[in-house]
């Protein structure tokens, strides 16, 4: 399980929002339907930024989650494409509560956690815990690694926390460091 709460998140509105994200990003936004998530990426000219998710909200909302420490940088280089565009670009870092879960058994363990069976990837789901709304995202990286990204308030985020880490059943789920994650990522992205 790895801590992704600090990771950048931006809101995106507007009535020319999809469109405007669909020239920006490396992705064809262009079909992205309510509830759904698509893996994309922004580059400067320098290939340095990146956001690795746009889900779609509401109406002409768009959220982004991505790289921690991007979020100014981000804002910034959005902002200086909208022209004449209707497009808002809003910062809610550290608004919201979020974790990935992966590993052999994330599936099993995720069926548990929220009761959602046989989820699609890149599509957004929602379950409850204690009172508490949660959305969840299955996703793959590089093909081969199911992951699953969990958020929403993050009041609701120390009990769903403590619930996983005290955890007493045939799981076995800690937190990993930064660099264990990027290693891991590395090793099974590469060509075997």
């Amino acid at each position: 399980m790895r801590d992704t709460s600090s990771f950048s998140t931006l809101e995106i509105k507007g009535n020319d929002a999809l469109d405007f994200l669909n020239r920006i990003s490396t992705n064809d936004l262009k079909n992205l339907k309510p509830g759904e998530s698509i893996r994309t990426i922004f580059c400067s000219d320098k290939g340095e930024l990146s956001i690795r998710f746009c889900w779609y909200t509401k109406g002409h909302d768009y959220s982004f989650f991505g790289s921690a420490g991007s979020s100014d940088k981000l804002t910034r280089w959005i902002n200086r494409y909208i022209i004449s565009d209707d497009v808002n670009v809003r910062d809610n870092t550290g608004t919201c509560g979020s974790f990935e879960i992966y590993g052999p058994q994330a599936q099993t363990f995720i069926i548990l956690l929220s009761g959602i069976k046989e989820e699609e990837s890149n599509k957004i789901y929602h379950f409850e815990f204690e009172d508490k709304s949660f959305s969840l995202i299955k996703s793959r990286f590089a093909d081969k690694i199911e992951k699953y990204l969990i958020f929403g308030d993050p009041s609701g985020f120390d009990k769903l926390t403590a619930y996983i880490l005290n955890y007493d059943g045939p799981f076995s789920v800690d937190f990993v460091a930064e660099t264990s994650v990027r290693d891991y990522y590395l090793a099974k992205s590469s060509p075997a």
